[in-house]
C-alpha cells in the first residue's frame, strides 16, 4: 500500500485500517495466543473500565512486557473482532505536564487478536465469546519513571476515512514506570525505537517522517 502523508490522527487511522502487506493480508491476523492467566488484564466493556496493574514496566525497557487485555467479543450487536484496535497512551512526561507534546503520546497497533477463548458464565453455563489483545510496552512509553495513561480503542472508518462508522474506547487506565538507570550519554544512545515485525515495517517506516510533527501521535508496532 502506498502510503501519502499524515496530516492528522485520522488519516493515520484510516492508514493502519486499509494497509495490506505484500501478500494482501489485512490486519489484525487471527493468531492463537497463549498468556498465563497472570498475565491477562480484564475489561468491562459495560463499564468500559481496565482492571489495571499497578506495575507496566521498568523505565528504558522496550518490548521487554507483554500485556494482554481480555474483553467481550461483541458488544451491542457489533463483533469487535471485525474491526481495528490500538491501545493509545501517554507516557509521565505527558501526565506531568512538562512541555506538553504529542510527541509524548503514542499509538499501538495491535496486529494480533485471539478469538479462540471463551468464559463461561456462572448462572446460565453458556460460552461467552472474548477476544484477547497483546500489548507490547515500548520505548516511548517507558521514556519517563512514573505513571502511563492509557486506554483501548476499537474503531471503524468509512471507505472514504472521512467518517467513523464504529468507535469505542475504554476509560482511561494508569500504570507505573518504574526507574531504571541510564547509561552514560558518551557512551551513544538509542534514538529511535524500532521493533521488527516485517508484516508491518513499511507503514512504520512511512509515518517515521511526520513523527515531529506536533499534532501527530507517534505510533509503534
Amino acid at each position: 500500500m502506498a502510503v501519502t502523508q499524515v496530516t492528522s490522527i485520522e488519516d493515520l487511522l484510516y492508514q493502519i485500517q486499509e494497509y495490506e502487506d505484500e501478500s494482501g493480508k489485512r490486519y489484525p491476523q487471527i493468531a492463537n495466543l497463549l498468556p498465563s492467566d497472570d498475565q491477562i488484564i480484564n475489561i468491562d466493556l459495560n463499564t468500559r473500565t481496565i482492571d489495571a496493574p499497578d506495575f507496566l514496566s521498568v523505565q528504558f525497557d522496550h518490548n521487554a512486557e507483554v500485556i494482554y487485555f481480555k474483553c467481550d467479543r461483541y458488544l451491542d450487536g457489533m463483533d469487535l473482532a471485525n474491526c481495528i484496535c490500538i491501545i493509545q497512551y501517554e507516557n509521565a512526561e505527558h501526565q506531568r505536564g512538562n512541555n506538553k507534546s504529542a510527541r509524548d503520546c503514542g499509538l499501538f497497533w495491535v496486529p494480533y487478536i485471539d478469538i479462540y477463548h471463551y468464559d463461561v458464565d456462572e448462572e446460565s453455563g453458556l460460552a461467552i465469546p472474548k477476544i484477547i489483545i497483546p500489548w507490547s510496552i515500548n520505548g516511548l512509553a517507558t521514556m519517563y519513571p512514573g505513571s502511563v495513561n492509557y486506554s483501548v480503542r476499537f474503531y471503524q472508518l468509512a471507505p472514504n476515512g472521512q467518517k467513523y462508522l464504529y468507535n469505542m474506547s475504554t476509560r482511561a487506565a494508569k500504570g507505573m514506570i518504574l526507574h531504571g538507570i541510564d547509561w552514560p550519554d558518551d557512551l551513544g544512545g538509542i534514538e529511535e525505537f524500532h521493533v521488527d515485525i516485517s508484516e508491518v515495517e513499511r507503514i512504520y517506516s512511512a509515518i517515521a517522517q511526520v513523527r515531529e510533527d506536533s499534532a501527530t501521535y507517534w505510533m509503534d508496532v
